[in-house]
């Protein structure tokens, strides 16, 4: 059989395929599922990062070690894509398919990180809960944070020095907060005619970029009286008033942030707030 090679002649040639394959492979909408799970594009990313690191260790020991930290801090990342792409499009015969044959297809979802045999099993069981979930008809959004007991909702009234409102409390019990799960969401400015990109809804005790009590604890740098309960994927943050009404507030670089300037109304409470997501089909 003949065979064809590609010739990479230069170091930022490699670079630029490495950049494509994981754009290729992780993007919020991949129009092709060979692309993302399969042996053939698992290999290929893997062995083009394999090379790029050795070629540079030759020049730079430290080398070797830096692409590692870096492939493992995009792990989350990874996974986050990995489960939104197969809630939107999984294998018509998942259901079907024998544990070792799914292990190996998460294996290639995720290359060129190599996950764990735990890792896979997790993915697994996380991604099977929510696909019970949606056909048990059920809309997913969030990515929840778990749940969240009275016990620690009470200590976050304590550090907030106020009480909130009884829906909104409900939700954290039952969800926790949660980054959005199946690509990104959207909910509607009326006043601004402007659709606007949710990220995350914040959480109690959970991990320091999500959590209500750290993002709170900076009172003097978003509008007085609010509750700041999360984030749009611009920028923007979702806050909410001491009646559960629900506000945007476009986050700029204001000289009295502590003033309503940028704020705009959303909904009344946030069971309202939750009835306006809508999935977003295309990427952003």
């Amino acid at each position: 059989m003949n065979k064809s090679k590609l010739l990479v002649e230069e170091e930022t040639e490699l670079l630029a395929l490495h950049r494509v394959l994981l754009e290729a492979k992780f993007n919020l909408s991949p129009s092709d599922y060979h692309i993302q799970a399969s042996p053939f594009a698992a290999e290929l990313a893997q062995r083009v990062l394999k090379t790029i690191v050795e070629l540079q260790a030759a020049a730079d020991v430290n080398k070797k070690e830096r692409w590692s930290n870096w492939l493992e801090q995009k792990k989350d990342w990874i996974w986050e894509r990995c489960l939104s792409y197969m809630l939107k499009t999984p294998p018509f015969h998942w259901r079907t398919m024998e544990q070792v044959t799914k292990c190996k297809y998460v294996k290639w979802l995720f290359s060129p990180y190599d996950p764990s045999e735990e890792d896979v099993t997790r993915f697994i069981d996380e991604l099977e809960k929510y696909m019970q979930a949606i056909e048990g008809g059920k809309t997913i959004f969030l990515r929840s944070f778990g749940y969240a007991t009275d016990e620690m909702i009470d200590d976050l009234e304590q550090k907030l020095n106020k009480e909130l409102p009884i829906g909104y409390r409900t939700f954290l019990r039952e969800n926790n907060g949660g980054k959005v799960l199946v690509h990104y969401c959207t909910f509607a400015v009326e006043e601004l005619n402007e659709v606007i990109p949710l990220h995350v809804i914040f959480g109690v005790q959970v991990e320091k970029r999500y959590d209500l009590a750290y993002w709170n604890a900076f009172k003097d740098e978003f509008p007085t009286g609010y509750v700041l309960i999360g984030e749009a994927a611009e920028g923007g943050k979702v806050l909410m008033d001491d009646l559960e009404r629900i506000y945007y507030w476009k986050d700029m670089d204001y000289e009295e942030p502590t003033l309503d300037e940028g704020l705009y109304k959303v909904a009344d409470s946030f069971r309202a707030f939750q009835r306006t997501w809508k999935k977003m089909i295309k990427t952003i």
